[in-house]
């Protein structure tokens, strides 16, 4: 997979679709009414830090780096 995008085609950001990229550059578009794009979003977005490079820790008591 290349990439997830997910658009809203309304103003409540509810309905909508989510395009998924495959390397070959082919895709596929599911669409969703009546609040399961909502849900989807908000699940992905509890999944986000899987896609995030790991954090690294400096010693010294420093901050850590993103």
């Amino acid at each position: 997979m290349r990439s997830l995008r997910i658009f809203y085609s309304d103003d409540a950001c509810t309905n909508g679709q989510l395009v998924i990229a495959s390397r070959e550059s082919q895709y596929k578009i599911l669409h969703f009414h009546h609040g399961g794009l909502d849900r989807l979003a908000e699940t992905f977005s509890d999944w986000k830090f899987l896609a995030q490079p790991k954090r690294k820790v400096k010693t010294d008591c420093q901050k850590l780096l993103i």
